[in-house]
């Protein structure tokens, strides 16, 4: 009977003592991620975002930058300058008559969309009297000028241009390791080995960080023994900011972002123009000595209906002689 008493009173007091039910602890919320690591987040994203249209001038320098510009009619024919090139529709121009070939070929192309009402035709939906120009900032007007020289006084040439966001992307700064690293990578002719080297490159700089990890298949082609399924579904920069970015060399991500994207960093736009043969009051006059760049600034100054006059090289020297 002592016995039986004694159990019962342990009994209780266990259940008087013992733990609440699991269901009932609250777990302490984690630390929110710094304002460093959301920092350092919007910079990854960044880095890696690739603008709609970049694609359209592949192995092109960038092209330079404007405040304001419409959107792209990638629809016309696409028209490249550089100092050495020449193209159309990524077919190369050359030689001393190269102006002449490229006028002949646009007018040609101008003759049969206005012709063929169809909707796939031309180059999609009908004829607009515009090629979009494309021309790195570094390149001298007058190297535009002089390709553009018999081209028909009418027709619009859509001046692509980077249009910047109100973040400025910035300029790749690889710690030593990944400086060594790449030094290693332009000695790799094979694309599909570069890829995987900076897939390598990519888990190096996310350390630990598991969410992280699982966009390495899908950053620099998709990995092919990786399923679409796998893809994952909040960003790199909600990725690293579940991780509260430890151990992430986010100066290295930034770097290798940079350094796989595109040329142009920002959207691509277009400031229009039409050439105009003579200078006048509401006609910008396009110095030859100037860069494209600096051309693009005064450009994108002007609110008249933009008609631009690249003065002859007779023009430049007088007005040379006359500073």
């Amino acid at each position: 009977m002592k016995r039986a008493l004694l159990s019962l009173l342990l009994l209780t007091a266990c259940s008087e003592s013992s733990d609440p039910e699991p269901a009932s602890i609250v777990a302490p919320e984690a630390d929110p991620p710094s304002a460093e690591c959301r920092e350092a987040g919007d910079r990854v994203d960044d880095a890696f975002t690739r603008p709609q249209g970049a694609r359209l001038f592949r192995g092109v320098d960038r092209a330079p930058i404007a405040t304001r510009g419409g959107e792209l009619d990638t629809r016309l024919p696409r028209v490249v300058i550089t100092a050495d090139r020449l193209t159309l529709d990524d077919i190369e121009i050359s030689g001393d008559a190269a102006p002449a070939t490229l006028a002949s070929e646009v007018g040609m192309r101008a003759a049969l969309a206005g012709r063929d009402e169809g909707p796939h035709t031309g180059h999609g939906g009908g004829w607009e009297n515009a090629v979009l120009l494309y021309v790195p900032g570094d390149t001298l007007v007058s190297r535009v000028r002089d390709t553009l020289a018999e081209m028909d006084p009418e027709l619009r040439y859509d001046l692509v241009v980077q249009h910047p966001s109100s973040r400025n992307p910035e300029e790749p700064r690889p710690p030593a390791w990944l400086n060594t690293e790449l030094e290693r990578l332009r000695a790799e002719p094979d694309i599909e080995a570069r890829r995987v080297r900076f897939r390598e490159l990519f888990t190096r700089s996310v350390g630990s960080c598991a969410p992280a990890r699982t966009h390495t298949a899908f950053l620099f082609g998709r990995d092919p023994a990786v399923p679409d399924s796998a893809a994952p579904s909040e960003s790199l920069a909600a990725s690293l900011l579940a991780c509260a970015c430890d151990e992430v060399d986010v100066d290295a991500l930034v770097a290798i972002g940079i350094l796989t994207g595109p040329p142009n960093r920002h959207p691509l736009r277009r400031l229009s123009f039409r050439r105009s043969a003579e200078p006048g009051e509401r006609v910008l006059t396009a110095i030859a000595s100037d860069t494209v760049s600096a051309f693009v600034g005064a450009l994108a100054s002007r609110t008249d209906p933009l008609r631009v006059h690249f003065a002859t090289p007779e023009a430049d020297a007088s007005g040379d002689t006359e500073e």
